[in-house]
């Protein structure tokens, strides 16, 4: 990792791919592309810790529906908002990709099944399987919900 603060603000960068963003997805991404031998620069404006005049570059107004503060909703570090959300990532339904006639904009040019080789990547990338099971609780350290059967 480097520290570009303490670069010369004049130093140009060469790469193949940069990434915005250090967050899950970012992150996902890189390694993803560095598998491939293709070199990658990943961006983040954080540091590896909270800092209070980082935070500050998440100031911002939300549009339409009343939302929390984007200061309180994103975090500016190496990791991104996943740090308080502990990034908790839920396949999409089936119904998530279908047109439905009270939905105004709803309805995907696709089916999930044709992101179903994509989650199969991302499964094996985080050590998981598909599908879920009770041995997955087990590897993360939790007890399964009481569910009757």
């Amino acid at each position: 990792m480097l520290n570009l603060s303490k670069a010369p603000h004049d130093q140009e960068l060469q790469t193949e791919v940069c990434i915005v963003g250090g967050g899950v997805a970012g992150q996902s991404l890189l390694i993803r592309l560095r598998q491939y031998k293709i070199d990658v620069i990943l961006l983040e404006s954080g540091g590896h810790d909270y800092h209070a005049h980082t935070q500050d570059l998440a100031d911002g107004h939300n549009s339409g529906e009343p939302y929390y503060d984007l200061k309180d909703t994103r975090l500016r570090l190496f990791g991104g908002t996943a740090a308080i959300w502990g990034g908790r990532c839920a396949e999409l339904d089936p119904i998530d990709f279908e047109r439905r006639d009270w939905v105004p904009h709803s309805g995907w040019p696709f089916s999930k099944q044709e992101l179903d080789p994509y989650y199969n990547q991302v499964f094996a990338q985080l050590g998981l399987r598909r599908p879920h099971g009770q041995k997955d609780w087990h590897m993360l350290g939790r007890t399964p919900p009481p569910f009757d059967p």
